[in-house]
């Protein structure tokens, strides 16, 4: 049994979380014109890795979470559209988000899965706008519980920009 779940515009999206987006896309504006391609020239041959946690704020599409490593900053997402196969087991996602950090802002496109019985999931993507824009990006990440989210679950891991 497969249930499929499309997250579209204003229907989904309360008035707060499409205002964190809205912030999230500006500080990534203002922080890619700042310096644009400071990461692209001083990292892109060796690669950046980036750690995460993030957490769905104020609720399931819209998240936030910290990232640290190559460098340190915000991150802000949304899950575009979800669907759960194996009984529940399996969720496939298309997500965007945006890591903002300056002139190393950037924002990224593409799809995961999860496995809700081991607790991990895997993110590919690639990076639509802003510092290092056209690089590929997979992140690696473990279902861990955590005080700070609204539900008591975050998703903490790597980042790796090739």
């Amino acid at each position: 049994m497969e249930t499929s779940t499309a997250i579209r515009g204003d229907s989904v999206l309360s008035g707060r979380a499409r205002v964190i987006m809205m912030l999230a896309v500006l500080m990534l504006v203002a922080g890619a014109m700042a310096a644009p391609g400071h990461v692209k020239d001083a990292k892109a041959a060796s690669g950046v890795e980036l750690t995460v946690t993030k957490w769905f704020s104020p609720a399931f599409p819209t998240s936030v979470g910290i990232v640290g490593g190559d460098f340190a900053g915000t991150f802000a997402g949304v899950v575009l559209e979800r669907r759960v196969v194996a009984g529940g087991q399996i969720v496939h996602f298309k997500a965007s988000y945006s890591v903002t950090a300056g002139a190393n802002s950037f924002s990224v496109l593409g799809e995961g899965r999860q496995n809700n019985e081991i607790h991990t999931g895997v993110f590919n993507a690639e990076v639509t706008a802003g510092a290092l824009t056209g690089q590929r990006v997979h992140e690696e990440y473990n279902v861990v519980s955590c005080p700070q989210a609204p539900s008591g679950l975050c998703f903490e891991g790597t980042i790796h920009i090739i």
